[in-house]
């Protein structure tokens, strides 16, 4: 187990064995060590193309490492969470809160998961309203569920990743819409 004041090991923890408790010690050992220096070590082992907007309904390992590296090449990330309840969803939202803070990430809130009185069909609408409001070009669905793929080419994306976790880095692997 990464020990919370080790940002870089508990990033690396909740990455392999994804789950709350992990994820939580992430979000603990970010505020704890600082979120720009964090992010500056962990960037120096994420690679790929960097997603403008990420969207997650619990996975604080995706954003952290999204964060990270639009903050290499200077960008602002987009975090798109969901607007409702879904299990496992504090520590998410205790990170985008620390990111938003320190002025690293925009978040923006869509039905991720369809609800009892949100049919699949008008939760896809929305989420593509908000990906084409924010002009979203190279989308990370890691962790977003089908709803966001659905919604992405309507919206205009072509382009979707997923993080990689290949031992010694975690890349971003591109990937598209065939036609």
């Amino acid at each position: 187990m990464a020990a919370a004041s080790d940002p870089v090991a508990a990033f690396w923890a909740a990455l392999r064995s994804p789950g709350e408790e992990e994820r939580r010690r992430l979000v603990e050992a970010l505020s704890e060590a600082g979120v720009v220096e964090t992010l500056n070590l962990i960037a120096r082992r994420v690679g790929g193309p960097v997603p403008d907007t990420v969207a997650a309904r619990t996975a604080v390992e995706v954003v952290v490492a999204a964060a990270a590296a639009a903050r290499a090449e200077g960008a602002r990330l987009r975090v798109i969470a969901p607007s409702s309840p879904v299990p496992g969803w504090g520590p998410l939202m205790a990170a985008l809160d620390l990111l938003s803070r320190e002025g690293l990430v925009t978040v923006y809130q869509a039905p991720l998961v369809p609800a009892p009185r949100l049919e699949a069909q008008r939760a896809v609408r929305k989420i593509a309203r908000v990906l084409r409001g924010v002009s979203a070009r190279l989308v990370d669905v890691t962790d977003s569920g089908p709803l966001v793929v659905a919604a992405a080419y309507p919206a205009g994306v072509r382009s979707l990743t997923m993080l990689v976790d290949y031992g010694y880095s975690a890349v971003f692997q591109r990937f598209g819409f065939v036609g």
